[in-house]
């Protein structure tokens, strides 16, 4: 949630950027389902991010 944030976008913005659904964007932010190297680099791609930042 931090990155889109810090990118000034909804859900719904980012799930057009990146192919993902709003809904597994909130699964992903809630921590309902664990981010996957596939959609870190998805979610990269459409926010102009390397995906390892999305992996503590």
């Amino acid at each position: 949630m931090g990155f889109r944030l810090k990118h000034d976008l909804t859900q719904s913005d980012l799930a057009e950027r990146s192919g993902i659904s709003q809904v597994m964007i909130s699964d992903y932010e809630t921590g309902k389902r664990k981010l996957t190297m596939k959609a870190a680099t998805k979610f990269g791609t459409a926010l102009g991010e390397t995906p390892e930042k999305f992996f503590p």
